[in-house]
C-alpha cells in the first residue's frame, strides 16, 4: 500500500521521500504516518510540519461489545493519567495529527467513538488496486477452485478455512507465506493434500492475478482487517467473495460480498459448500486504481496545508 502510493503521488504534484528523523536538514510541509503517531509527532511539531495519520483500527474494530467498552475505558484512563504512554499506544492520535485517513466509514465512526476524533478531520480513502485487477475481471473465472490470499497466520483463520475446505470437499488454493516456519505453519502444511487444500505459496503479482482470473471465487475468514487489500483485489478482479460476518468486512464490502458467521468448522464447511455450489453475483465493488487513491491523498494534503495552524 505505502509503496504503491509513494510511486504515484509525484504525478499529483507531491514530492515524497522517507522520513529521516535523525537528519536536521530535512525539510517538508507534511508528514504522513501509516501508524498512529508517537514521539515522531513531536519531531514534526518542532519543525512546523503538518501531520496526517492513516489510522488502522482492524484489531480495535474486531473486539466484542464488552471488549469495546473495556478498551474505551482504558483509552480514557490512559490519556488522563499517562499521556506519554497513551501516545506510545497510538491512543492520542486525534490531538497529535491534523487529519486522519480511514479505510472505511465504519472506522471513521469508531475513531470518533473510541478516541474522540473529530469526524470533520477524518477522510475515508479506500485502498487502490493494481490496474491488472481489472484485466483479471475479464478472465474466465471457470476454475474448479476458490482462492484465499493472505499471510498464513492465526489472525487469518487459515486452519479453520483449511479444515472446513477438507470437510466440505471444496478445493481452495491458498496464496501467501507465513512470518515463520512455526507450529501454525506446520499445522497448515499437514492439511495440504493437493486436492481440497492446495498451497501455491508466495507468488508474484502476475501469478496472483492469474489465479484470480481463473478462480470460481475468493474466500477469506480473517478476524480483523483495515480495508483488506486482498479482498479488494479479488472483488476488483471479478471474483465473488465470501467473507466473515464481522465489522471490518461489513463496513468495507456490504452489498458486494457474501458473509458467513464464524461458528465453527462444521457450519463453516456448510457455508463454504453453499458458496462454491452457487457463487453469488453481486454489484461490482467500485474499486479505485492506485492513481485515483493517490489523487485523493493529494487533495487531502492540499486541504490540510491550507487550513490555519
Amino acid at each position: 500500500m505505502v509503496e504503491a502510493l509513494m510511486r504515484r503521488l509525484p504525478a499529483h504534484g507531491v514530492a515524497v521521500e522517507p522520513l529521516r528523523w535523525w537528519d536536521a536538514a530535512q525539510q517538508a510541509d507534511l508528514l504522513i504516518l501509516f501508524h498512529n503517531p508517537t514521539t515522531v509527532e513531536g519531531y514534526a511539531r518542532e519543525k512546523g510540519i503538518r501531520v496526517v495519520n492513516y489510522v488502522y483500527l482492524d484489531s480495535t474494530s474486531s473486539l466484542s461489545l464488552s471488549g469495546l467498552w473495556t478498551r474505551r475505558l482504558a483509552v480514557a484512563v490512559a490519556r488522563k493519567l499517562s499521556p506519554f504512554h497513551a501516545a506510545e499506544l497510538g491512543w492520542r492520535f486525534p490531538e497529535l495529527a491534523d487529519a486522519q485517513v480511514y479505510a472505511s466509514e465504519g472506522d471513521r465512526r469508531m475513531g470518533a467513538w473510541m478516541f474522540g476524533a473529530d469526524p470533520s478531520r477524518g477522510t475515508v480513502i479506500p485502498n487502490g488496486v493494481d490496474d491488472r485487477c481489472f484485466e483479471a475481471a475479464r478472465g474466465p473465472h471457470d476454475g474448479d477452485f476458490l482462492v484465499s490470499v493472505g499471510t498464513i497466520h492465526p489472525r487469518k483463520n487459515t486452519l479453520l478455512l483449511a479444515r472446513a475446505a477438507r470437510r466440505a470437499g471444496v478445493p481452495v488454493v491458498f496464496i501467501g507465506k507465513s512470518y515463520a516456519e512455526d507450529d501454525h505453519m506446520r499445522a497448515f502444511r499437514s492439511l495440504v493434500d493437493g486436492r481440497t487444500v492446495r498451497y501455491a505459496g508466495a507468488v508474484s503479482d502476475e501469478e496472483k492475478f492469474g489465479w484470480l482470473s481463473r478462480s470460481r471465487g475468493f474466500v477469506l475468514w480473517s478476524r480483523g482487517e483495515s480495508g483488506c487489500l486482498s479482498a479488494l483485489e479479488a472483488l476488483a478482479a471479478g471474483c465473488p467473495a465470501l467473507l466473515p460476518d464481522l465489522r471490518w468486512a461489513r463496513w468495507n464490502y456490504d452489498g458486494h460480498a457474501a458473509f458467513a458467521p464464524l461458528r465453527g468448522e462444521e457450519e463453516m464447511a456448510a457455508s463454504l459448500r453453499r458458496f462454491y455450489d452457487a457463487p453469488p453475483r453481486m454489484p461490482a465493488y467500485p474499486a479505485l486504481t492506485w492513481d485515483q487513491a493517490a489523487g485523493r491523498y493529494a487533495a487531502l494534503f492540499q486541504k490540510v496545508l491550507e487550513r490555519p495552524a
